[in-house]
C-alpha cells in the first residue's frame, strides 16, 4: 500500500504546470499569461525540472482569450490559435495556425439575439468550406 502511495505522489509531482508571469501589456490593458510545463527527472537522488512546453495566452480588455501560443522545450513554435469576438463577447472566429504561421483551419460562428450559437462553419487551410 505504501508503495502505491509513493508512486502516486511521485507521479503527481512528476508533471507540473507553473504560471510564471501574469502581467498587463502596454496595449491598453491586454493581459498576457505565460505557463511553463515541466517534467521531473530523478538522477542520483536529485530531482531536476525539465522544460517540456511553454504556453502564452493573451486576453483582451474584456477578459476574452485572443491568442494561445505553444512552444517546445527549445522555444520553437508548435502553433497558435487566434480568437475573435463580437461586441457581446461571443466567439465569432477561431483560427489554428501551424508552427510556420500558416492557416490550418478556421471556424466561424453566428449567434442569435439571445447569444445562442445558431451556425458554425469550418474551413480548411485553403479557406474552403468543409462539409
Amino acid at each position: 500500500m505504501s508503495k502505491i502511495l509513493l508512486i502516486a505522489l511521485l507521479f503527481s509531482v512528476g508533471f507540473s504546470k507553473r504560471t510564471i508571469t501574469d502581467e498587463p501589456n502596454p496595449m491598453k490593458g491586454v493581459m498576457t499569461k505565460t505557463e511553463f510545463e515541466y517534467s521531473l527527472d530523478e538522477k542520483f537522488g536529485e530531482f531536476k525540472g525539465i522544460l517540456e512546453k511553454k504556453f502564452i495566452y493573451k486576453y483582451d480588455t474584456n477578459g476574452n482569450m485572443v491568442e494561445e501560443s505553444k512552444y517546445d522545450s527549445e522555444g520553437k513554435s508548435e502553433g497558435k490559435f487566434i480568437y475573435k469576438y463580437d461586441t457581446n463577447g461571443n466567439m465569432v472566429e477561431g483560427s489554428k495556425y501551424d508552427s510556420d504561421e500558416k492557416l490550418e483551419v478556421k471556424q466561424l460562428y453566428k449567434y442569435d439575439n439571445n447569444g445562442n450559437m445558431v451556425e458554425g462553419s469550418k474551413y480548411d487551410s485553403d479557406e474552403k468550406l468543409e462539409v
